[in-house]
Order: structure tokens, then sequence, then C-alpha cells
């Protein structure tokens, strides 16, 4: 088995969960307490 190339995308996949999560929540509260325009636009 290739460990290096498994191991690389352990850290990829756990480098992208610590980037995007913290985003997402965000746009998640944001979503939820704003009356922007556009909201039904992120929405659907």
């Amino acid at each position: 088995m290739d460990w290096p190339a498994l191991w690389l995308s352990v850290q990829l996949s756990v480098a992208t969960a610590v980037i995007l999560l913290p985003l997402g929540v965000l746009a998640a509260r944001w979503l939820a307490s704003s009356r922007h325009p556009l909201k039904p636009v992120f929405e659907a």
C-alpha cells in the first residue's frame, strides 16, 4: 500500500475540514439571522 499517498489524503481532508467548517457555521448563522434580499437565493 502507498502510505505517503494515504497520509497526504488524510492531511488534506483534515485541513479542508478545519478551514471550511468555521466558514460554513458563519454562513449558516448569517442566513439564520439576516433579512438580506438575496437570502432566498442562498437557501435554494
